[in-house]
This record gives C-alpha cells, sequence and structure tokens, in this order.
C-alpha cells in the first residue's frame, strides 16, 4: 500500500499545481475584466442636455432679468426695434410731463449728424422721481448691425435729470459708467409715452410705458 501511495504522488502534485494556475488565472481575468468595465466610454458629447426642445428644435426664448452692469437688473424682453434712418430735420419736442415707470423702447431714430447704417436693438427703462427732477436705469442691447452702429450685449447704465416746469429739455448726467459733463435732451411725454432726443448722439428714442 505504501508503494501505491508513493507511485501516485507525484501525479498528485502535478494535478495540484495545475488546479492552482487555472484559479490564479481565472482571478487575474477577473480583476481585468472589473478593471476594464470602470473606465467609462469615451462620447462626443452629443448626449448632453443642450435646453433643445426636441429633435430638431430650438431652445425657448426664456426672458431673465438681464445685469448689463452699474447695479441695473431689469427684465430686457421687448422686441428688437429696426434702426430708422432720418434724412430730414431734427423733431420738434413739446415737452410734457414726465410719468414715473418702466418703458419699452418702440422706436429708435438717427438722424444726418448722428450714426448711419443698420442695426435692431431693443431698451427697457425705469423712470422715477418727478416730472422735473429724478432718475433713469436703462438697459440696453444691439445686434445685427453695420456701418456707424456696433453691437453690444445687454448692458445697464444710470442716469439723473433735472428740467423746469413746462420747459421741453432737461439736462441729463450719466453716473454709472462715470461720464463727464451733461446732456441736453430735449423731450415729449404723455401718460403712456416718452420720446427723448438727444443732441450729442442725434438720435431719438421712443419709449411705450408699460401698464
Amino acid at each position: 500500500m505504501r508503494r501505491l501511495l508513493l507511485a501516485a504522488l507525484p501525479f498528485m502534485c502535478i494535478l495540484h499545481a495545475c488546479t492552482t494556475d487555472l484559479s490564479v488565472g481565472a482571478a487575474r481575468d477577473d480583476a481585468g475584466s472589473s478593471g476594464a468595465d470602470a473606465i467609462a466610454p469615451q462620447t462626443d458629447g452629443g448626449t448632453v442636455t443642450d435646453g433643445s426642445t426636441g429633435e430638431g428644435g430650438e431652445a425657448p426664448d426664456v426672458v431673465i432679468p438681464s445685469d448689463g452692469g452699474c447695479g441695473v437688473v431689469l427684465p430686457l424682453d421687448g422686441p428688437w426695434i429696426d434702426v430708422q434712418i432720418i434724412t430730414g430735420g431734427q423733431p420738434f419736442l413739446m415737452g410734457g410731463t414726465i410719468t414715473p415707470g418702466t418703458y419699452r423702447l418702440t422706436a429708435f431714430r438717427s438722424y444726418p449728424t448722428g450714426q448711419s447704417g443698420t442695426a435692431q436693438v431693443r431698451e427697457t427703462l425705469v423712470v422715477t422721481g418727478s416730472p422735473t427732477v429724478g432718475a433713469f436705469k436703462l438697459i440696453s442691447e444691439m445686434r445685427n448691425t453695420t456701418g456707424d452702429f456696433k453691437a453690444y450685449a445687454a448692458k445697464g447704465s444710470t442716469s439723473t435729470y433735472q428740467g423746469n416746469v413746462g420747459s421741453p429739455q432737461f439736462f441729463r448726467h450719466q453716473d454709472c459708467p462715470p461720464k463727464p459733463g451733461d446732456d441736453s435732451v430735449t423731450f415729449a411725454a404723455s401718460a403712456t409715452e416718452l420720446t427723448l432726443f438727444d443732441a450729442y448722439s442725434s438720435s431719438e428714442r421712443v419709449y411705450q410705458r408699460v401698464p
């Protein structure tokens, strides 16, 4: 019996070694497979949410408050207005009573001594104070420009105005961004509309008051 065990011993050792090698190899394969699965596949970014409304769609034109600087935060939600180039004389405005409130731009006209070209602009204006002494907060944006006009992203400005009762003119001082001196502005005002003609830029803006 002892002779039979001694004779079988080499075969048992060989079998044990093969089994051990197979077990180790399997463990290495499992580890390698786990490491590969842990690496995310590379993508081209096509699945990143881009705000589209569907296949071939475009994101909705969501109106959000615009902070154009100078601490001005206003909704820039008015329509895009085509700039009009006027070849005639400057407007004759009759003054009136400036009504506080929020206004949207409805017309922009450039006169002969002003800028020429084409552009689209939209603005929101807030007026506070009295008919003779008050303040303006403005958000403005311009696009699709040619000629003298230059496109710009939404930007804010603040200014104060001072005039006299019965006069169709007031002086405006721009506080932010800082601008030296005062601008002479001729205006026409009603309960629902405000027209401003800036002699320096030779431009006229018409605003409609938001109810």
